[in-house]
């Protein structure tokens, strides 16, 4: 099946994110957390927009466990993100 351009576009903005997202936990984790989990709330909205599957292309995109991905994005999608961190830091 052709990708659609859409798709592509998704592919290629989904190829960035998830360069960003590593770069940023590789460099200083702790101190890119927030970034981190704004950019994967980003990157679910847009695998979602895409159709493509949320686990297949966490698991060959990211370098972190599924239960740290969604904490991650749990502190992203909260109404006050820093609030989000700063309780799962306590």
């Amino acid at each position: 099946m052709a990708e659609s351009e859409e798709q592509r576009a998704a592919l290629e903005k989904l190829d960035r994110l998830a360069d960003e997202i590593d770069s940023l936990l590789y460099l200083k984790p702790e101190s890119f957390r927030l970034s981190v989990a704004k950019k994967l709330v980003e990157a679910r909205q847009t695998v979602t927009a895409a159709g493509l599957g949320w686990y297949a292309w966490t698991r060959t995109n990211i370098d972190r466990s599924q239960g740290e991905i969604r904490r991650l994005l749990e502190i992203g999608a909260a109404p006050d993100p820093q609030q989000a961190l700063d309780r799962f830091r306590e």
